[in-house]
């Protein structure tokens, strides 16, 4: 049977927690509390993590759905190319979000040759990351 862990005594009446540091000695803790220690520290690098992860998806949705939009909405101007490009740098930045998105790109330029032809044709004045994507998102590779 294992040995009960003791746990931190607390700071004498009027002394701020925050502030308030004890040393090992003073605690009293048994080499049996240091695994319970480790596993709390791990769970909140987990929890930071997964919101750190979090955050990044939704700022990259948000980011990928505005760009959508503009896209959308910039392809009836006369500024050739302009809505092509916002829709291109809108799929990059969906599909860095989700599997379904890339999904869903690799089906849509397999559907609609046109818009393939289009993002091939734009390619070469991309950033690289966008390159990578378009390369990638090829039906026929």
């Amino acid at each position: 049977m294992a040995a009960p862990v003791k746990l931190a005594p607390l700071p004498p009446s009027g002394a701020d927690c925050a502030t308030f540091a004890w040393t090992k000695a003073e605690m009293d803790m048994s080499d049996e509390s240091q695994p319970a220690t480790l596993w709390r520290a791990r769970s909140r690098r987990h929890w930071r993590r997964r919101t750190s992860i979090a955050i990044q998806r939704a700022a990259l949705f948000g980011l990928g759905g505005s760009l959508l939009l503009a896209g959308v909405a910039a392809v009836p101007t006369p500024v050739p190319g302009l809505g092509l490009l916002l829709f291109a740098a809108s799929l990059y930045f969906l599909s860095r979000g989700s599997k379904a998105a890339r999904r869903a790109v690799k089906w849509s330029r397999r559907q609609v040759p046109p818009f393939s032809r289009g993002l091939e044709r734009i390619r070469p004045t991309l950033p690289a990351g966008m390159r990578h994507f378009i390369k990638h998102s090829d039906p026929g590779r």
